[in-house]
């Protein structure tokens, strides 16, 4: 097998994730390393705290937040709304 062909082994998988701070994000990160889709959730306004841990910073966040969370896509939910509640619902069922 190929390094491409490990690098993706995991390419079509979707993954929500609603995580913070060190070791699940850590465990989606390789997730995603391995080719996962991974779907960050994050607080309204605050977002992982992580991303003001610090320093060093790149870009205003936190080398440490870019490192544990890289190939990932973030969205902002609030989870104490019913809209925010359907729609990680409906990501978790993707």
């Amino acid at each position: 097998m190929s390094s491409t062909q490990s690098v993706a082994s995991l390419a079509g998988i979707h993954i929500l994730d609603l995580s913070r701070v060190l070791a699940a994000p850590y465990a989606t990160m390789a997730l995603g390393d391995l080719g996962a889709e991974i779907i960050k959730i994050e607080r309204p306004d605050l977002g992982d705290e992580t991303r003001q841990w610090g320093p060093p910073f790149l870009g205003g966040q936190s080398a440490y937040f870019l490192a544990a969370n890289r190939n990932k896509k973030s969205c902002q939910v609030d989870l104490a709304d019913p809209e925010g509640q359907r729609l990680v619902r409906t990501l978790a069922l993707r």
